[in-house]
């Protein structure tokens, strides 16, 4: 993992509706969250990414932590991502960089995975830090140091 190519945000934030009307996503209900998944693939609005190579993701969230945020920071599941050190990941890394790709989105079409995207469900999902500082934003959100 390159901590060059680190982008860190909310996947899933507490108490707010979503943009297009679903319920809130509560708290207890992500608390075994962290725990339980050790690394889910990082995908462009819930999709591979589809080349004349083949179908790929732009890489791999490693991280994740219950944030009680306080405003302006959300309460929710922040998420530390690795896009992948190729064309394809790099590419990924520079859509975030230009603020094309902005937010996170947890889950997708049945399969459990993270993705960026410019369309977020949930207006707080969203991108606090990508290269050096997605590690400082980590760091400072999460209350952990990392070994990268």
């Amino acid at each position: 993992m390159n901590p060059d190519l680190a982008v860190a945000g909310f996947c899933t934030v507490f108490d707010e509706p979503s943009v297009d009307g679903r319920p809130a996503e509560r708290r207890a209900d992500f608390e075994w969250f962290p725990a339980f998944f050790g690394e889910l693939p990082l995908r462009v609005d819930h999709h591979l990414i589809v080349t004349s190579f083949g179908a790929y993701n732009a890489g791999k969230v490693g991280r994740f932590a219950i944030v009680d945020g306080a405003p302006p920071i959300p309460s929710g599941v922040l998420c530390l991502a690795f896009c992948d050190d190729n064309s394809i990941g790099r590419g990924v890394f520079e859509a975030v960089a230009r603020g094309d790709l902005w937010a996170f989105s947890l889950g997708g079409n049945g399969t459990a995975e993270v993705s960026l995207t410019g369309r977020p469900a949930y207006e707080n999902c969203r991108v606090v830090g990508w290269g050096g500082d997605a590690l400082r934003a980590w760091e400072l959100l999460a209350g952990a140091a990392l070994g990268v």
